[in-house]
């Protein structure tokens, strides 16, 4: 059992605390704990402007910008609307789509997360008209190396999804474990 202190500069504990997955978080002088042990990869793409969406045409969005990138996952120049489990990174990952649309008419916005082209592994959609509409799929999926994940969006309308950094549309993926 490991016992927290709560002091006035941070936490302290009187010994590492145990997660699962090899990790632990240990006391440092600073008071700010330190997440250590197993290597916990992952990746967040983003888009630097808007994409075109035509009418009933399924597009993957590509991802131009990334907010991080810790195992090589995806390229923003070669197949950038791709994100590929690394080798030897085989495992369960958490997976999430946040898409952000810009003004269109009233139609169904349906966002997929497709895997290696074709199979679509989570899907959300919305019936909806205005600026900023938006559409957030999450899911959870075992992975073997060389699996890639695509967003691909589908409106019954003309519209663009938003792009601009971080706070519009941005697809993650990060692994939990083997």
């Amino acid at each position: 059992m490991t016992l927290m202190i709560r002091e006035s500069g941070g936490l302290r504990f009187t010994e590492n605390l145990v997660l699962s997955g090899g990790l632990s978080v240990r006391d440092t002088a600073d008071g700010v704990p330190e997440l250590e042990g197993s290597y916990v990869p992952g990746v967040k793409g983003m888009m630097s402007a808007n994409v075109a969406v035509s009418a009933n045409v399924a597009t993957a969005i590509p991802f131009n910008q990334e907010s991080f990138d810790d195992d090589n996952f995806h390229s923003t120049s070669t197949n950038p609307s791709r994100f590929t489990v690394s080798a030897g990174r085989s495992g369960k990952y958490l997976v999430t789509a946040h898409v952000v649309f810009t003004d269109a008419a009233e139609s169904a916005r349906i966002v997929q997360i497709r895997q290696s082209g074709t199979t679509i592994v989570a899907e959300g959609a919305l019936v909806e008209a205005g600026n900023g509409t938006t559409v957030e799929v999450n899911t959870v999926l075992a992975l073997s190396a060389g699996a890639y994940l695509e967003v691909v969006v589908t409106s019954g309308a003309a519209v663009s999804v938003c792009g601009g950094g971080v706070r519009f549309t941005t697809f993650t993926m990060v692994r939990l474990g083997a």
